[in-house]
């Protein structure tokens, strides 16, 4: 909506469609409103382990289009930083878009530049196993979750939970919405708002849903 918006205003300079800006809700198309958009972006959804990726990749590549080389290179280098299923994508990704960031092709050199690299490495092989006893269990298409799949999500929420409290709210939101019709998934939502981090609100808004 930015970007059309940004093509609306120099039309609208230019003396044309001067309706379409106020249509779009907006004065006009700013950069640096634009890039705080995907930092929070990130801040919010980075973090989701299957699909938090397609965020900080949108986010490097837009640096970059805007020319900002260091930026890139600093966002770059905190997308490393997060376990995401597709994580060896993302490294090949990033070595040959950016080289010069990761021209080190062993695994401790390129520690050296991102702490967080190997931590991301031994992260996701964490969640990958859990993922894959997750997928192994019998698929359940009406929305229920016995206690065996219950397990699992417990165990998912814990291990998220002791790195980063906003990685567990991303497995929860992904458990209750694959047993949508489970109670005991709702209430596990809930009840971390509530009682481990003590987000009432979220808790509350977690309810009415």
């Amino acid at each position: 909506e930015l970007c059309q918006a940004e093509h609306v205003e120099s039309e609208s300079e230019s003396g044309g469609h001067e309706s379409g800006r106020a249509a779009f809700g907006v004065r006009r198309f700013d950069r640096q409103d634009f890039l705080g958009v995907l930092e929070d972006a990130v801040a919010r959804c980075g973090l989701h382990f299957l699909q938090g990726s397609g965020i900080w990749c949108a986010y490097v590549e837009t640096l970059s289009a805007f020319g900002e080389q260091a930026a890139t290179e600093r966002v770059a280098l905190r997308q490393l930083a997060v376990p995401v299923y597709d994580y060896d994508a993302q490294v090949e990704q990033l070595s040959q878009s950016y080289p010069q960031l990761l021209a080190a092709k062993d695994a401790q050199l390129i520690a050296e530049k991102t702490r967080g690299y190997l931590d991301a490495r031994l992260n996701l092989e964490e969640r990958l196993a859990i993922e894959k006893r997750k997928a192994s269990q019998s698929p359940n298409w009406t929305g229920q979750m016995n206690e065996a799949i219950q397990a699992v999500w417990t165990e998912y929420v814990e291990l998220e939970h002791t790195s980063n409290p906003a990685r567990a709210l991303c497995v929860l939101e992904r458990m209750v919405c694959e047993h949508f019709a489970s109670e005991q998934a709702w209430l596990h939502y809930i009840k971390y708002y509530s009682v481990r981090i003590r987000d009432h609100a979220g808790a509350l808004r977690t309810a009415r849903r």
